[in-house]
């Protein structure tokens, strides 16, 4: 089971004695998720992914398609015959046959999108997260948005901001804080989209040693990602969940039956969690 907290607390820690608790969360895979007021319900079983009769009511967004995280969840929701509008950046042609459908690990953007435009339940949309005018598009007739996407390392140019302007599109500002923004204007125009699930790490606490290293490599995208955290839990209009993964890792990894996750901010102890429970959690999350 996945137990996500809600602002009133981890009623259940208590009825368990603090030695065991203890050890049962330094072993079990941890990611921390932090849920808005709108939340009721905070145990989510993970076998009940994809089981819900409402999923001909939802119809979902997804921006960060083509990320390791954004296919697994496509999947989730195409596998739960949920409706899925999928933000792309560039055009694919389906009938280029020189593009061979992938998901695999190395799989390119094109080929990724190429393998989820061919799923019965997945509509493409074309623009960025940049683009507030591709954004309500995105979410028209939805009623959740899974917000997947991320700044990619910029490497060297990090280090020398002339190089690296928080104007450019690509800069951590523009993807993690701004785009964070779009998409929470765009929610409160739509009629229906009223609910983001926002995946962001671990490491948005700002003042932590691990973030301050990420910021200084990163073009401070772990402090634009707590800002754009910021952006949710003070907007009014727009339920949301945080979920911050510690480290997502491939299949491969070792996991367990159980995610625990820390309660509204608490730390724990970073381990591997799987591209794939991950998925689960936002998929779950977005009722």
């Amino acid at each position: 089971r996945i137990r996500v907290s809600c602002n009133r607390g981890m009623a259940w820690c208590n009825m368990i004695p603090p030695p065991l608790l203890i050890i049962f969360l330094s072993l079990a895979p941890t990611c921390n998720a932090f849920v808005g007021p709108s939340r009721r319900d905070p145990i989510l079983p993970l076998a009940m992914v994809g089981s819900s009769d409402k999923s001909s009511q939802k119809k979902v967004a997804v921006t960060g398609t083509t990320g390791r995280l954004g296919r697994q969840a496509i999947l989730k929701l195409d596998e739960a015959n949920v409706p899925v509008k999928a933000l792309i950046r560039k055009p694919v042609d389906i009938a280029d046959r020189s593009i061979v459908p992938s998901i695999a690990k190395d799989a390119t953007g094109a080929q990724v999108a190429a393998y989820l435009a061919a799923l019965p339940n997945v509509d493409l949309v074309l623009g960025d997260i940049n683009d507030k005018a591709s954004l309500e598009a995105l979410v028209e007739d939805c009623t959740a948005v899974l917000a997947l996407h991320g700044a990619r390392p910029t490497g060297l140019k990090s280090l020398c901001p002339p190089l690296n302007p928080e104007s450019d599109p690509s800069h951590a500002r523009s993807i993690n804080y701004v785009g964070v923004q779009n998409l929470i204007a765009a929610c409160i125009k739509s009629k229906t989209c009223k609910r983001i699930v926002r995946v962001t790490g671990k490491g948005e606490t700002p003042f932590s040693f691990f973030s301050i290293i990420i910021n200084m490599l990163g073009s401070m995208a772990k402090a634009w990602n707590y800002e754009g955290e910021q952006l949710l839990r003070k907007c009014k209009d727009v339920s949301y969940t945080l979920v911050r993964p510690g480290v997502m890792g491939p299949e491969g990894i070792p996991t367990g039956k159980v995610l625990a996750l820390a309660d509204n901010g608490g730390d724990m102890k970073v381990t591997a969690v799987r591209y794939e429970d991950i998925a689960s959690l936002c998929v779950e999350s977005i009722d």
